[in-house]
């Protein structure tokens, strides 16, 4: 790899082709009332952000898959729950919009928060210092819309379910970014339980 290059990584979960499909398609029912103002996201890119690193160099790629095997094999499966709809930082003033997550939260709070301090520790990213809160970003209100009240549409989603999943494994992401969008590449996989 070519000295100083820097490569844009996260950790993340990934979920099945028919549960990325399912929260795709409650973003379709929300762009009925929204056309034109959501930038959503792809298909192939849902995933749930369990810690973002940024812009790492190459050479400490192998730090960042130490830190990851670490908390894997002190991590547990969880049973996740996605369901119903919702915005940040609120319906009346949406910038993210998300699909809910429960289930075994505290368990995945555990994986993230195992890879926010051993990642600060190594001086790999620093603390976000606020809690984790699952959830799976679907859209982004672009700049400058201008957004009707959504509590009525997400009320109606409230209780919509995507799917169940139980959660073995969580992966390292390189991002790429271009003037297309970005696409993400696998690093490195890692089961929870230490089981791989």
């Amino acid at each position: 790899m070519p000295a100083g290059e820097s490569w844009r990584l996260f950790f993340a979960l990934e979920f099945p082709a028919d549960i990325r499909q399912r929260a795709f398609d409650l973003g379709r029912q929300i762009s009925r009332v929204l056309p034109q103002v959501i930038k959503w996201v792809e298909l192939e890119n849902l995933h749930i952000t369990l810690k973002f690193l940024g812009e790492v160099s190459a050479e400490r790629v192998g730090e960042v898959t130490q830190v990851g095997r670490k908390v894997a094999e002190v991590g547990k499966p969880a049973e996740l729950v996605l369901r119903g709809a919702g915005a940040f930082p609120s319906l009346r003033n949406p910038r993210v919009l998300w699909v809910g997550v429960s289930g075994d939260v505290d368990v995945l709070g555990q994986v993230a928060d195992g890879l926010e301090e051993l990642s600060a520790q190594a001086g790999l990213a620093a603390p976000e210092g606020r809690p984790f809160k699952p959830h799976l970003t679907i859209g982004r209100v672009r700049r400058g819309a201008r957004i009707p009240d959504l509590s009525r549409t997400f009320a109606e989603l409230a209780e919509a379910e995507v799917g169940r999943v139980t959660v073995e494994e969580f992966v390292l992401m390189r991002s790429h970014l271009s003037r297309h969008g970005p696409t993400y590449e696998v690093v490195e996989r890692f089961v929870l339980g230490g089981g791989g």
